[in-house]
């Protein structure tokens, strides 16, 4: 037990150490006196009876004291480093982390003293020296417990810090090549890949990302052998368990409250998904042709297609446990399409869902997840090579034409993604040998539906999407019909020649037709609403629908991405906030508005605001007006009620209440102005000398606001006018209320104009977009 006594004898606490005077308790001599007790240190120590914890506190404090000892000099005393090499401490730092008997408590210790000193080592020599003699590797050979999580996250930190040191020469101090070649700190990290602790994940996830970037002939070949037999093997088997346990989480959601589940599971795969990412990103072609053979071939092609084609559009068939339903099979191919960029992954992908053949392996990769086969006949000469007609696109145009709204709207944003593929994404030059070959899944743009009998086949997967137009938007929400309609229009646009002309053909007749059907529901209900108690309720109704189609639709990849479309429809499919009235209303602009979108017009988003509101004259609040040839009434506003401090100046089409000046009394400012038609006003009942006033505020309208009074909670703005005696409160009022009848029947024939106008014109045949 010398090691102990000699301890506690022969050199100060951490505490004294830490209150010294900044580096006086650092000395050469110091470091000998530990490195001494260090190197006497056995294992037999630990045997002693009843001295474990005493020992293993004992150790503890020597590492912690040489670790401080040896950062101090990395700064201040060369000395201390020459010492560290000479004596070769190190060493001992992996002999005491190998012992079996060594205390959880030591091995904690000696991984944080290594992360910190490789983190903490600046000068080459320095941290040359640490790589060196294969200390390393024997560390990170070592089999500790794993289960402990202290020792893992350290085991964890040290690695990563490792990683951060990894470059082009120093692989070399990793990389063995005899007597076989090894790469510990690669193969040992990897196993914790798929491991429940974000910290542990993210730094596997670091260091693989910073071996690959590793340009060595030998360390590529390695890492592309293991990568091949095993980890990118297991890569795929992960990210297919994540998918079929969101798919679990969906299918068990029972109500909203439910949806933070789901929504952990989804951020789960959405987080490995980028990683996925980031490996293709490194643009490695070798690395990359091999992930997306593994990913096509053990989880995206099994599963997505599989999971598409794994019901009948009635239900009636009973899907596979492992497959996934069919709504989660189009949400997670679109996530796919949002996160990657790897065009070597995602044309084949492409293909396989909406492309008219595939090759024959590529059907046998589908087939094997057991949902049956995707192919329509057999490839003549028997090879595999062949290529045989895609049945899946036929479960993809079902999903397309699906009465599901959900599945029909997050099929036309699969579609999108494929389109886009062939548009914009760069990735590797050819796909993996293994998953599918070029073929016509290479040029899905010219190839879609090519080689059916019908000459109208190519379009097929199109039409479908435009039939879901047609014939649903009289049903959805707005808000989800307008970004269908941004996701019809953007993956028609993709579509270049002949067959993007046809295209935006089809989508012109379409827009016209829900166009002119959108436009007979609103007039329907304007006709009900001219023959009911309140002939102008839809003039209001019309500016904030105006305004709101005019705003730009959310980003596609932020809608598809949201949790609630994996739930049922009836849990997140929104209820009808507004009245059938304005929910039509809304409909038929955004309608409109793609199709002008289509002609060869301006754009139209440079559209004026299509109601006449031109008046005699206009006014702006503090602005001077001539009061002495036109008639007042006197009237007071808080809060001063008592006091007639303002006036009411009358006008046929604007509300004004202005501020006469005592030295000039024909002049007055304007305090408050605004148009009639946007003005209600209600006598007080208990006190008919008091007039409430209540503003709506349009845009369109020139009207900024009340200054008199601050907005209300229901966006309308308010005030009270107090008036000498009845008679001119109710005159005011009466001026009032009968203005406000008068222009906003006005308005309503204009409304009926403008929809009869539009209808005429969408009955034209509509013209091609230029493409």
């Amino acid at each position: 037990m010398a090691f102990l006594s000699t301890l506690f004898s022969r050199s100060g606490s951490r505490s004294q150490i830490a209150a010294g005077d900044g580096g006086a308790s650092f000395t050469l001599a110091h470091l000998q006196q530990l490195h001494s007790r260090l190197a006497s240190f056995r294992e037999s120590d630990l045997l002693g009876g009843g001295t474990e914890k005493d020992v293993a506190d004992a150790v503890v404090e020597t590492v912690y004291q040489i670790t401080e000892a040896l950062i101090w000099g990395e700064e201040h005393d060369s000395r201390f480093f020459d010492f560290f090499c000479e004596k070769n401490i190190l060493a001992d730092f992996v002999r005491v982390l190998g012992l079996a008997a060594a205390p959880r408590k030591v091995k904690v210790q000696l991984l944080q003293t290594l992360s910190m000193l490789v983190a903490n080592f600046r000068g080459n020599m320095s941290v040359y020296y640490l790589l060196s003699n294969n200390h390393i590797n024997r560390l990170l050979s070592t089999e500790l417990d794993f289960q402990d999580e202290d020792i893992l996250a350290y085991y964890v930190s040290f690695t990563k810090s490792l990683a951060m040191r990894l470059d082009q020469e120093t692989v070399k101090f990793f990389f063995l090549e005899l007597p076989a070649p090894s790469f510990p700190l690669y193969t040992r990290s990897v196993r914790f890949f798929n491991h429940q602790d974000t910290m542990v994940r993210t730094a596997v996830r670091t260091l693989t990302l910073q071996v690959y970037q590793i340009d060595d002939p030998l360390v590529r070949n390695f890492v592309l052998r293991h990568a091949a037999e095993q980890y990118f093997g297991d890569l795929a088997v992960h990210l297919r368990n994540l998918w079929l346990r969101l798919d679990i989480a969906t299918s068990t959601a029972s109500c909203p409250a439910e949806l933070a589940g789901v929504q952990r599971e989804l951020e789960v795969q959405q987080d490995f998904l980028v990683y996925l990412s980031n490996v293709f990103d490194l643009q490695v072609g070798e690395l990359n042709d091999v992930l997306a053979d593994r990913l096509l071939n053990f989880t995206m092609l099994p599963l997505l297609c599989a999971g598409i084609g794994s019901a009948d559009l009635d239900g009636t068939m009973e899907e596979p446990s492992h497959t996934l339903q069919r709504h989660s099979a189009l949400f997670l191919a679109r996530q796919v399409f949002d996160i990657f960029q790897a065009k070597c992954l995602l044309e084949p992908l492409a293909a396989a869902l909406v492309g008219p053949s595939l090759p024959a392996a590529v059907a046998y990769a589908i087939s094997a997840s057991g949902a049956g086969s995707p192919c329509e006949g057999s490839p003549q000469d028997g090879s595999m090579e062949a290529t045989v007609p895609n049945a899946w696109r036929a479960h993809f145009v079902a999903c397309a034409e699906s009465f599901d709204d959900a599945t029909a709207l997050l099929a036309a944003a699969v579609l999108h993604g494929c389109q886009r593929v062939v548009a914009t994404v760069d990735g590797c030059d050819d796909p993996p040998d293994a998953a599918i070959d070029a073929g016509d899944g290479m040029q899905l743009v010219e190839t879609v539906g090519r080689g059916e009998d019908d000459e109208d086949a190519e379009l097929e997967v199109h039409r479908a999407v435009l039939r879901v137009l047609s014939s649903k938007h009289g049903s959805w929400p707005p808000e989800y019909l307008r970004m269908f309609l941004r996701i019809v229009a953007e993956t028609c646009d993709a579509v270049g020649g002949e067959l993007g002309c046809r295209i935006g053909r089809d989508l012109g007749y379409a827009l016209a037709s829900s166009s002119i059907a959108a436009g007979r529901r609103l007039q329907e209900h304007i006709d009900r609403s001219l023959e009911g108690d309140a002939p102008d309720a839809l003039v209001d109704a019309f500016f904030v629908a105006w305004d709101w189609h005019t705003e730009a639709a959310a980003e596609v990849e932020r809608f598809c991405g949201r949790a609630e479309l994996l739930l049922p429809t009836c849990f997140w499919w929104p209820a009808d906030a507004a009245s059938a009235a304005e929910q039509a209303m809304r409909r038929f602009l955004i309608l409109r508005r793609a199709l002008l979108a289509t002609g060869a017009e301006e754009s139209a988003s440079e559209e004026t605001f299509p109601l006449c509101l031109d008046a005699d004259a206009t006014y702006d609040e503090g602005a001077q007006v001539d009061v002495g040839q036109r008639k007042c009434v006197a009237c007071g506003v808080p809060p001063s009620r008592s006091k007639c401090n303002r006036h009411l100046l009358v006008d046929d089409g604007w509300f004004l209440l202005v501020q006469t000046d005592p030295a000039s009394p024909a002049r007055a400012t304007v305090r408050t102005a605004c148009p009639i038609w946007q003005v209600q006003a209600l006598v007080d009942r208990a006190d008919p000398r008091t007039m409430h006033v209540f503003f709506s505020r349009h845009a369109h309208t020139g009207f900024a606001g009340v200054a008199e009074q601050p907005v209300g909670t229901d966006g309308q703005q308010s005030l009270i006018l107090s008036f000498e005696d009845v008679g001119r409160c109710q005159a005011a009022y009466e001026h009032f209320a009968a203005r406000r009848l008068d222009l906003r029947a006005g308005l309503m024939r204009e409304l009926a104009g403008f929809l009869q106008r539009s209808c005429d014109e969408a009955t034209r045949e509509p013209r091609q977009s230029e493409k």
